[in-house]
């Protein structure tokens, strides 16, 4: 539906313990960050992929391999990100509480991305259902607010796509979904082929042999 619905080819991989893929070494953070690091380092390496035409898109859980790459990356090495329903640390999402109640950073644990976010260099769309039952919306709101007000992104787009009465699961049949992604996808054409005429000193040729491919996600 995503390659009918948006501009895009689509990259997909199993990070371990989910889907097709090994539950061996057992999933933690530096395995699922190792996971994206792979599938990445393949789009470039062996299939030759541009990376300033590679959208990165987490959803869920995948948010947390996603905005620890797309941190270390800058726009010579990745085009955009994409957001679906992420949770700004594990700890926020199982013990709002005790995070409330506790000054200590520490107190945030695994999967920390509300840190990492901010650094991001690229745009960013954060998508999130307003009825989402498994990461609230303020998640995503947080996640929103911090990568807009980062001073690290201060020249880079941040947007968003709060969806009314969406859920954590029922994201991908809305359509209103798939318009935004669309004008996402539309929004870094026209960075890419602004970006080609200032390097070319004001000629626009440069980009033109971009235009109406599909992007890897």
């Amino acid at each position: 539906m995503f390659t009918t619905l948006t501009p895009v080819n689509i990259f997909s991989y199993d990070y371990h313990g989910y889907g097709s893929s090994s539950a061996s070494p057992a999933p933690n953070e530096a395995v699922l960050v190792a996971d994206i690091e792979a599938a990445y380092g393949a789009l470039v390496g062996r299939l030759g992929v541009s990376p300033r035409r590679i959208i990165l898109y987490g959803e869920s859980i995948g948010n947390v391999p996603t905005i620890d790459l797309a941190a270390r990356l800058d726009g010579d090495h990745l085009a955009g990100v994409v957001l679906q329903s992420a949770f700004t640390s594990a700890c926020r999402l199982f013990c709002p509480r005790l995070v409330k109640n506790s000054g200590d950073r520490e107190c945030l644990g695994p999967f920390n991305s509300i840190d990492k976010v901010g650094a991001i260099s690229v745009p960013v769309l954060v998508l999130h259902g307003t009825r989402d039952e498994v990461v609230p919306l303020e998640h995503g709101l947080a996640l929103y607010r911090t990568a807009k007000s980062s001073s690290s992104r201060s020249n880079a787009m941040t947007t968003s796509c709060f969806i009314e009465g969406a859920g954590h699961n029922d994201m991908v049949g809305r359509n209103e979904l798939y318009r935004r992604l669309e004008k996402f996808t539309r929004e870094l054409e026209g960075i890419e082929v602004a970006a080609a005429a200032a390097a070319a000193g004001g000629g626009g040729g440069g980009g033109g042999g971009q235009q109406g491919q599909g992007r890897p996600v």
